[in-house]
């Protein structure tokens, strides 16, 4: 966190200290600034709550403070990312549109991602096309008494 946002020579800086992204003060300094980070983080989120637990900015474009920090999944890392496609979609049956990564909604469609990543940017088609019109209907076969 302190060489994304301080250390211009780091591999991260220029996607977080780069765009103006900081840390708290109190984190900086090498030994008591980490001292007081793992305080913090105990004292306001508790401690590590299951195991492969990851801290995580909530706000993607906001600074690294205990405000903006909360425990997630490493699913849930890799799903509050700048480069993710973001898809709102209203489904059959929802009273409100959804909005899930592209990641997210393969999972949820059971389509492979990069079918769907084609369909969107290469195919140009709206979710409703790429996902199909009936992916989330339950398959069910109809019995008429014949084998």
């Amino acid at each position: 966190m302190r060489h994304a946002c301080c250390i211009e020579t780091s591999a991260h800086y220029k996607n977080i200290g780069a765009k103006g992204i900081t840390m708290d003060p109190a984190w900086q300094e090498m030994k008591v600034g980490f001292d007081q980070f793992v305080h913090d983080v105990k004292r306001y989120l508790g401690h590590i709550p299951y195991p492969n637990a990851k801290l995580n900015r909530q706000d993607i474009t906001g600074d690294f403070m205990i405000s903006n920090l909360r425990w997630t999944t490493p699913q849930g890392v890799s799903n509050n990312q700048n480069k993710n496609i973001q898809i709102t979609f209203k489904r059959k049956g929802r009273k409100r549109p959804e909005t899930h990564t592209l990641a997210e909604w393969a999972r949820i469609t059971g389509i492979e991602y990069s079918c769907l990543f084609s369909r969107i940017r290469d195919y140009g088609m709206t979710p409703e096309e790429a996902f199909g019109h009936d992916w989330y209907k339950p398959i069910r076969k109809e019995s008429n008494g014949k084998k």
